[in-house]
């Protein structure tokens, strides 16, 4: 097969860069003779970036022509490539080719759409959603959660529509470590994620809050990626002064993920408070490094998280506060919640997820080279 990839998602970092990073390498892994990949990105990734065989195409924005629905399928045509896999939300609006598309979510349509900053951006979020089910052959995504969101606003995409779990990276896959292990900080609470308005983080500041008005002296260290659209993102600074927490959170961005891993090996707990979660990532992350969990019951959590996390409604501040207060202090507890973490994280793994994705492409290929071929003789 000649299969060709959208990873114009790694340059902007997030949950759908590691996704796409993480899954290319895995796909690529399950490579047949004569297989070739192609990877598309208007920034011109280079093959140290992934890491992985195959040919990276840099393909440069035109002027006035659209890079998703005029540049890319013309470079995936010149390139002869038999189907094309997007793994990061986005696809081309008409079918230039057999397609599967990896839709991570659809908060964008659901939970943020209220937030984006203009008519264009909704527009985009509208058209996109409206027609991947009748573009995609196979629609793939990472909860059961997302599914049936999915189901439910994208039309034809109830068929289609197959489920494959995150997996976790090798940087965070580390023997079992003693219980209290410290880097030489002061202990912390952690969180990790997005700095944008589904992620709760005002709730967050106000349990934490109260956690220090009940003799609490742990930090709470936040490591993540804020943005300009000040509709969709909080602005950190001005909310932490506003709480006054300036003097106990730490704000950090741009932790490569060997730092990360390190923060949560000795974090007390990570605490996820978010309103909606296509998956979770940071949940696994940390159970595989040892780290206890808090997180919200919405949306994919408690299905990632299993019983290996402990769980609080990410509306009621009160709840949150107390659940990480368990945590800190009781001791037995915290370390059930470790054991059951390393034990959860046996259910996720990227190369069941890549060798899934190979599948699915390789039907959507072959599928499209019998209609091709016209049926067969009688």
């Amino acid at each position: 097969m000649r299969i060709g990839i959208d990873i114009s998602a790694v340059s902007h970092g997030r949950g759908p860069a590691r996704f796409t990073t993480e899954i290319v390498r895995a796909l690529t892994a399950f490579a047949k003779s004569g297989d070739t990949f192609f990877l598309y990105s208007p920034s011109g990734l280079t093959m140290s970036k992934l890491a992985v065989p195959a040919a990276v195409r840099a393909v440069p924005l035109e002027r006035f022509r659209p890079w998703l629905n005029w540049t890319l399928p013309r470079a995936a045509a010149h390139d002869r490539c038999d189907v094309m896999f997007f793994p990061a939300n986005d696809c081309w609006l008409w079918r230039a080719m057999p397609s599967v598309v990896a839709l991570l979510d659809i908060a964008p349509r659901t939970t943020l759409f209220e937030y984006l900053p203009g008519w264009k951006d909704r527009l985009q979020v509208l058209l996109q959603m409206g027609r991947v089910g009748r573009v995609a052959d196979t629609i793939v995504t990472i909860s059961r959660f997302s599914a049936g969101q999915i189901a439910g606003a994208v039309p034809g995409s109830r068929d289609k529509i197959c489920v494959i779990f995150c997996g976790i990276g090798e940087t965070f896959r580390q023997p079992e470590q003693p219980a209290g292990n410290r880097d030489g900080e002061e202990p912390y609470i952690l969180f990790v994620g997005g700095f944008d308005r589904r992620k709760n983080i005002e709730r967050l500041l106000l349990a934490y809050r109260e956690l220090r008005g009940r003799g609490r002296r742990e930090n709470l260290l936040m490591i993540g990626k804020g943005g300009t659209n000040s509709r969709l993102y909080y602005d950190l600074p001005e909310l932490v002064n506003r709480c006054g927490l300036a003097k106990s959170v730490i704000v950090r961005q741009g932790v490569d993920d060997a730092t990360l891993a390190e923060k949560y090996r000795h974090a007390l707990l990570l605490v996820l408070p978010s309103i909606i979660e296509g998956f979770g990532l940071p949940v696994i992350e940390a159970q595989s490094c040892g780290c206890p969990v808090a997180c919200s019951t919405a949306a994919s959590l408690p299905e990632v998280g299993g019983d290996a996390a402990s769980y609080f409604d990410p509306y009621d501040v009160a709840a949150m506060a107390g659940c990480m207060e368990k945590i800190l202090t009781d001791e037995s507890f915290r370390a059930r919640l470790r054991e059951r973490g390393f034990e959860n994280v046996k259910r996720f793994s990227w190369s069941r997820s890549g060798e899934a994705v190979y599948g699915f492409l390789e039907e959507a290929a072959m599928h499209s080279n019998r209609h091709a071929k016209g049926p067969a003789p009688r």
